[in-house]
């Protein structure tokens, strides 16, 4: 599976990526948000899944964000997500909108497929008992808790292979 472009549309809405600056910004419930940190470019802010965050989070109404789409959180066939589901987990009170889901929108010019390096997304779905939607890419080091959610409807992942654990 070759991914060559991040994705326009998540949860039947257009998505926007978050860049900062003093550009005008969408409502905050009319898209969904797109948050990466830019590895390899030239805004130190937003060079880190940190920065680009911090950024996001202090410029957009968190309560009103129906859909997030995060993007590459740094060497990502280095490290896994652990971080920034950390820092999803955390600001959950903040994100009470949210719907839809989508870790690791990273696409081959990024990462290949099979290099991404996933981790245990179950306490998201603890943290948002209103997610209707979630999607994972990348399998190296997936893990799930067994459980159930209320809510979810849609849950997709996206791997170059899956082990049998």
């Amino acid at each position: 599976m070759t991914i060559n472009e991040h994705v326009r549309h998540f949860h039947g809405l257009p998505v926007h990526e978050h860049v900062g600056g003093d550009v005008p910004l969408p409502d905050p419930a009319s898209v969904a948000w797109r948050v990466r940190a830019d590895v390899y470019g030239e805004n130190a802010v937003f060079g880190s899944m940190e920065g680009a965050w911090g950024d996001f989070s202090s410029r957009v109404d968190l309560s009103r964000v129906r859909a997030l789409v995060i993007g590459t959180w740094g060497e990502t066939w280095d490290k896994g997500p652990e971080e920034v589901i950390a820092t999803l987990v955390g600001a959950a009170p903040r994100l009470s909108s949210l719907e839809a889901l989508f870790l690791g929108d990273i696409v081959l010019e990024e990462s290949e497929l099979s290099w991404i390096q996933q981790g245990d997304p179950t306490p998201l779905l603890r943290a948002f008992p209103g997610l209707r939607e979630l999607r994972v890419r990348g399998g190296e080091g997936l893990a799930w808790e067994p459980g159930r959610h209320e809510r979810l409807e849609r849950l997709t992942i996206e791997t170059a292979g899956m082990g049998g654990r």
